[in-house]
């Protein structure tokens, strides 16, 4: 959650490091993705991501105490699925840094005349596609999206 809009500054470039810095709040978070058509096409990172329309639920999890004195970047996420862990990454996966995707949005939007306020909640995507992959996931599963000391967060899919 930002707890300052950005761009903030005509004068100081949007980076990772002072994205970071007007972040508020982080909670883990965890989303489902599917297919709402029953398309040909291969199901893949990138037309998940040109679709903009695959995520079907998001799983707000809990707000992380003391977040601001961990890094990110450095910071492990995991899949299960049903105890098993299915996949792997990191933060720093997310464009070398989760900040640095909010950074990237902060720009794109400025770029169009918009920006992101104070109170905005921005989804960073490290456990999404950009870290552990796409996974399928069946009805009367469980999934658990872990992010190290952070925390984990999970779903059971009826």
């Amino acid at each position: 959650m930002l707890g300052q809009g950005q761009p903030f500054s005509d004068e100081e470039p949007l980076t990772a490091g002072n994205a970071a810095g007007t972040c508020l709040a982080c909670r883990l978070d965890l989303h489902l993705l599917g297919r709402r058509t029953a398309a040909p096409i291969l199901l893949d990172e990138r037309v998940a991501t040109a679709d903009l329309g695959l995520d079907i639920a998001h799983v707000a999890g809990p707000w992380i105490e003391g977040w601001a004195a961990t890094d990110l970047a450095a910071s492990e996420a995991s899949l299960a699925i049903d105890g098993n862990v299915v996949a792997r990454g990191h933060g720093q996966d997310v464009l070398g840094d989760p900040f640095a995707a909010v950074a990237w949005l902060a720009r794109r939007l400025a770029d169009q005349g918009s920006g992101l306020s104070a109170g905005d909640l921005v989804s960073m995507g490290s456990c999404s596609c950009s870290c552990t992959g796409l996974a399928q996931v069946l009805p009367g599963q469980t999934l658990l999206g872990g992010f190290g000391d952070l925390g984990a967060v999970s779903l059971r899919l009826c």
